[in-house]
Formats: structure tokens, sequence, C-alpha cells
């Protein structure tokens, strides 16, 4: 992944893409008592990444030895949309923000 876990693997992809994701992390693999566990933890061994949903399946054919998940979906809207473990709606920011605030960060560099 990268600094920050899950979150910045995510808020990067979005960026890059221009395109807004949905997320449940009910769906991710692990025992998770807090939301922040989930999105901030920097475990290793752990790969984000798309699949065109017409590949789906074979996809999932090529890794049915390996541990994966499906924990969202890309979406047009220009939003990341974040679902907590209860279920419950935790983030909802648009991807222009983000960004934004991205090279806020790198301004005088």
């Amino acid at each position: 992944m990268n600094r920050g876990g899950l979150s910045v693997a995510l808020a990067k992809m979005a960026i890059a893409g221009k395109l807004g994701i949905n997320i449940n992390l009910e769906d991710v693999p692990g025992k998770f008592s807090l939301d922040q566990e989930v999105l901030y933890s920097e475990s290793t061994g752990r790969i984000v990444l798309t699949i065109d949903p017409k590949n789906k399946d074979k996809f999932e054919s090529l890794m049915k030895d390996i541990a994966f998940a499906n924990i969202g979906e890309i979406s047009e809207i220009d939003a990341i949309k974040v679902k907590g473990i209860s279920g419950k709606e935790i983030v909802s920011v648009k991807v222009g923000e983000v960004l934004e605030n991205y090279q806020r960060r790198f301004k005088n560099w």
C-alpha cells in the first residue's frame, strides 16, 4: 500500500483516475473493531487494484488460491464514499477536493 494505509491508497487511485469510488469496509478481510484500523493500518502484503467488471470471473479464477476481496467499485460520480464496518457512511468527499488538498500540501515545493 502506501503511507496512510488503505485510505491514502484509495484516495490516490481516485485522484489518478479522476473517478469516484464506493468502498465498504465490511468487506475488507480481517478482524477489525474500528473503522480507523481498517483505513489507516499499514499491514504488509496487501495490494489494491481495480478490475474491469467484464474481467471479474477471469480474475477470480486466476486468484482462486490467493485470499482477496472485492471491497468496492469505481463510480462516475466525483466522490469518495466509504461505508464503515457498521454499514454506515463515514466518508463522503469530492475527488476534486481531495486533489486540491493534496496539491496544496506541495504548493511551495
